[in-house]
């Protein structure tokens, strides 16, 4: 009887040590994501005639290619300096072209919200002029939280020439553009992983007292 509680003590030291490990991690996980430091992906998806190439003689032309442009980063990196303006600077932008390639910008970009009338809109900043914008999509939008809702904006946006990595250059003449703002891939697997290590020790445990 003795050993038996001894083995029973033993398990359940074993399983609470395991449940605080997961339960830290789920902490940390969850201090990730708050309001001061939220991983966050904004993404501008839609359909796209352009070309991308390397020699201009020699463009890739592509017509109602679906696309999707993402920019990951925190809400910590939001500036409000600007009255009226949130803004994220210093951005690495991306493009996939869905079943063509996926392309990485040469510069970088700020994204921008121009949060009464709601515009926003992405900036080159070598050279401090818009590279597309969707005006006034998300009236008081400030870029600071998930945005649940995509819209779609119904006027065309395009840009021309641009510099991507590896020596390519993309043109894109945008339609039926979705804006949305969405939890960054990688907190949310860290949550996930937490709530199955939850579940894990959950069921190992109830082996244990039930043999």
């Amino acid at each position: 009887m003795r050993g038996k509680t001894t083995r029973t003590n033993a398990l359940s030291s074993s399983f609470f040590k395991g449940l605080l490990a997961v339960v830290m991690l789920l902490a940390w996980g969850l201090g990730a994501v708050s309001a001061e430091a939220m991983p966050i992906e904004y993404r501008f998806s839609g359909l796209a005639d352009g070309a991308f190439y390397t020699d201009p003689a020699m463009p890739t032309d592509f017509t109602d290619n679906p696309f999707v442009i993402s920019f990951k980063t925190d809400t910590s990196a939001i500036d409000f300096s600007i009255p009226d303006t949130a803004f994220i600077s210093g951005l690495n932008g991306t493009v996939s072209l869905i079943g063509l390639g996926n392309f990485t910008f040469a510069g970088l970009l700020t994204l921008y919200s121009i949060i009464p009338e709601g515009t926003i809109g992405v900036a080159d900043e070598s050279t401090q002029t818009d590279l597309f914008a969707m005006p006034a999509v998300a009236p008081g939008y400030d870029l600071s939280t998930y945005f649940t809702s995509p819209i779609t904006d119904v006027v065309n946006w395009s840009f021309a020439d641009i510099s991507m990595n590896d020596g390519f250059f993309l043109t894109l003449e945008a339609y039926d553009v979705t804006f949305s703002a969405v939890p960054e891939p990688s907190s949310v697997l860290l949550l996930g992983g937490g709530a199955l290590g939850l579940l894990f020790f959950g069921r190992k445990l109830r082996r244990q007292h039930n043999p």
